[in-house]
This record gives structure tokens, sequence and C-alpha cells, in this order.
């Protein structure tokens, strides 16, 4: 970060963070998949659909949410990341020891 910004100096304030990759499988769920399919049944069907797909057991969701936890960590692993415990940090002249500035550098 230092060596791309010139304008940072000692006794700037930044904040700084540790990065994590978020759990994909908290993204969809079993209710979510049950849900997509109600409403499109409904779209079909109309009131002729409106207790699809009727009741489904909490064993069958847990089996979905199983293949889908699994299928979204396998297939869907994000490529971007979250910002956590993020605190303000003083910069110190240590911080700038060994930067080369922009017009430094060959």
């Amino acid at each position: 970060m230092l060596a791309e910004n010139d304008q940072l100096k000692p006794g700037d304030t930044v904040h700084v963070g540790q990065s994590a990759h978020p759990n994909p499988a908290n993204y969809v769920d079993a209710d979510d998949v049950i849900d997509v399919a109600a409403n499109r049944g409904y779209d079909d069907g109309g009131e002729f659909a409106e207790d699809y797909p009727g009741d489904i057991s909490e064993e069958a969701k847990e089996r979905l949410n199983r293949f889908l936890r699994a299928w979204l960590r396998t297939y869907c692993a994000p490529s971007f990341y979250t910002v956590e415990n993020e605190r303000p940090y003083v910069l110190t002249a240590a911080d700038f020891a060994g930067r080369q500035t922009s017009e430094e550098l060959p």
C-alpha cells in the first residue's frame, strides 16, 4: 500500500484489517430453492399451484442443505473478500523504511 501511494506520510491514519473469503454456503439454502420452485409453480399453475411444492420435511430440507453447501463450496468459491477486524492505524516512520517513491522507481 505504501509503495503505491506517495501521498501518505508518517502521522497519517489509515485503516487496516484482515481479509476473509466469505463462505458461499451462506448464500443459498433449501428454503430459497423451495421458494423459487413455489413461485415458478405458481407462475405456471396459478391458484391451482398455491400449495406447491407442499410440505417438505425437515429431513428433506437438511439433505438439500447438505448438498447445496457442498456444491457451493466446490463450484462457487468467492474470488472476493471481506475485511474483518478493521481498525485505524497511525503510520510511523518505521512503516516507510526502505520505501521507494514513484520518482525513485526505475
